[in-house]
């Protein structure tokens, strides 16, 4: 499986694992589940070997243009789920079986 298969992939296992939306998780929506969810997702992406380089285009291609996040923000949502994971057992669990779904 490629990087997109999988990304297409973990967006949907995100959104099932979360109960938000695949259309919530790719837009600009900023509230609170829905950017957790989002970060996740990247969190999620990064850990299965896809580099931020990879996932923004993943994300522009899913949202048809409309959404193009910036490099730093999303390695900024890398590190505050690592962080939150590292200090979390349910969380990592939770990545950890995401990840496992996906790949």
């Amino acid at each position: 499986m490629n990087h997109k298969e999988k990304f297409d992939k973990c967006v949907g296992v995100v959104s099932r694992r979360t109960g938000v939306p695949e259309k919530k998780i790719l837009s600009g929506a900023r509230a609170k589940p829905v950017v957790d969810a989002r970060h996740l997702l990247y969190y999620s992406c990064h850990r299965m070997g896809m580099g931020i380089s990879y996932i923004i285009p993943y994300i522009t291609m899913a949202t048809d243009g409309k959404m193009s996040p910036v490099y730093n923000s999303i390695g900024y949502a890398i590190e505050k789920v690592h962080v939150l994971a590292k200090n979390s057992d349910d969380l990592n669990d939770m990545v950890n079986e995401i990840i496992n779904e996906c790949s």
